[in-house]
């Protein structure tokens, strides 16, 4: 997952911040619905986790440049 994580976000301290929140995520899940695939469960709170990273850091650098104008 690492791997994963580290090709999308370009980034090791915010791969390992997702990868903490992933587990955290995990471990929070109340089994609301079953898990029929659990690889694809981890992927899929992961591949959600970065896009929400790389969404904010879009906004803080778009940010920074109307600051800039």
């Amino acid at each position: 997952m690492h791997g994963f994580l580290l090709k999308r976000l370009r980034n090791n301290e915010d791969t390992d911040d997702i990868m903490q929140e992933v587990f955290l995520r995990i471990e929070k899940y109340n089994g609301e619905e079953e898990i029929l695939n659990s690889r694809a469960f981890v992927y899929r709170i992961a591949n959600n986790l970065a896009i929400d990273k790389m969404r904010q850091k879009t906004r803080q650098s778009n940010h920074t440049l109307e600051g800039d104008i």
